[in-house]
């Protein structure tokens, strides 16, 4: 199950349209932060808000599983469930014992165990819940229910795009964006405004940058280059990003059919930045790709060993690349 399956779902249980009853236990891990608090939100407002303080706990997995197996049996007060949650679900946990419980839990209990590291298979009676960066689809939904809220706003499509790719479709930058936007827009949020008001994440610029030197638009990579520098004057810090990104489009060219998850996993990154990779890495030839490599990599050690200057070796590297 998804976020926004979940969202539906607890809505049902909550107005008793649902016929499938709540599981004993749910699994909620992803990669947006923000996402996973509303999901652990969305449980407490399943209680009677009258008697939530009584029937809602959460306790650390270090408090052990007895603690937690002792509390899952605690009858609810004056409410029909009891909600327990356990934000650092992991490490040494005894899930053994948990796992025991969960064969026979107590129907009047929820479980909510928030997992840093993906989702674990507890039984039949624990269902997990993905809480990754929405698609464009869940993206539009959930962005459509903010533009509602007074003082209600329209947003232009190609300011939505922007928007969602200006903060890597992270919910907990969106919210404040879109909160931000409507506060300056009138009526119809603009893709000016959102250029204006918005600041890209570090990693959207160094891919527009990457972007523009694959099409031959020196122009564009040096604006771009000029934002990054705004964010930071720091010459070596930003060659090593851009060595690091280009050896990703390099091993991107080159496992054209593994899936992005897999690469992901490999780079230590998000599978949203192997998307985004694609479609840079599809402007450049993977022999161009290695030639760049190899260039960036001579010239961390020119600046590491004092043979280049700090001051002109990012704009140098830039201009060269263009031409490899």
């Amino acid at each position: 199950m998804d976020f926004l399956g979940l969202k539906s779902y607890l809505a049902d249980v909550k107005e008793g349209r649902s016929i499938a009853p709540l599981r004993a236990c749910y699994v909620v891990h992803g990669d947006d932060a923000y996402l996973v608090r509303e999901a652990v939100g969305m449980f407490r407002k399943l209680l009677d808000a009258d008697y939530a303080d009584f029937n809602y706990a959460e306790m650390s997995a270090a408090d052990g599983a007895d603690a937690l197996i002792s509390a899952l049996n605690t009858l609810p007060m004056f409410d029909e469930r009891r909600v327990v949650v356990v934000p650092d679900f992991g490490g040494t946990f005894d899930r053994a014992a948990l796992r025991k419980y969960l064969e026979s839990p107590n129907p009047a209990a929820v479980l909510v165990l928030v997992c840093e590291n993906g989702a674990e298979k507890l039984g039949d009676n624990a269902e997990a819940v993905r809480c990754d960066r929405l698609d464009g689809a869940g993206l539009s939904e959930y962005v459509a229910a903010l533009l509602v809220r007074p003082p209600v706003r329209k947003m232009e499509p190609a300011a939505a795009r922007e928007l969602y790719l200006r903060t890597m479709r992270f919910m907990s930058r969106i919210v404040c964006e879109v909160e931000k936007l409507k506060a300056y827009s009138d009526g119809v949020i603009t893709l000016d405004d959102v250029r204006l008001l918005v600041a890209e994440e570090t990693e959207v610029q160094v891919y527009k940058l990457s972007d523009a030197v694959g099409a031959g638009d020196t122009g564009r990579a040096l604006e771009e280059l000029d934002r990054l520098l705004g964010k930071s004057d720091a010459a070596l810090e930003l060659v090593n990003m851009l060595y690091k990104y280009y050896r990703r489009l390099l091993h991107i060219s080159l496992h054209k059919d593994d899936t992005d998850a897999a690469l992901a996993a490999l780079f230590g990154v998000k599978p949203w930045a192997v998307t985004i990779g694609r479609r840079t890495a599809g402007r450049y030839t993977p022999v161009r790709l290695k030639k760049c490599v190899d260039y960036l990599h001579g010239v961390q050690y020119d600046i590491l060993t004092g043979r280049r200057g700090k001051e002109t070796a990012l704009h140098e590297a830039v201009l060269t690349l263009s031409t490899i």
